[in-house]
């Protein structure tokens, strides 16, 4: 499904053009199906180093679940 970005952002209230404009939530996206994963910067919530997944040359596939943990 292909979404207009600009026909959506302009159905928004121009205070939640703002706030999602500046989180980068309007830009067009980057990968298409089938494109390798780039690397993915975390930071560890024990300790705050930062750890690196997925990206190529990787052995194993990188699989996120986005979800609560409550």
């Amino acid at each position: 499904m292909e979404v207009d970005i600009e026909e959506m952002a302009r159905s928004l209230p121009p205070e939640a053009r703002t706030a999602i404009d500046a989180a980068g939530y309007l830009e067009p996206d980057r990968l298409a199906v089938g494109d390798a994963a780039p690397p993915i910067a975390l930071t560890a919530r024990e300790d705050g180093r930062t750890v690196t997944i997925g990206g190529p040359g990787q052995r194993r596939p990188t699989v996120l679940i986005f979800g609560s943990y409550t």
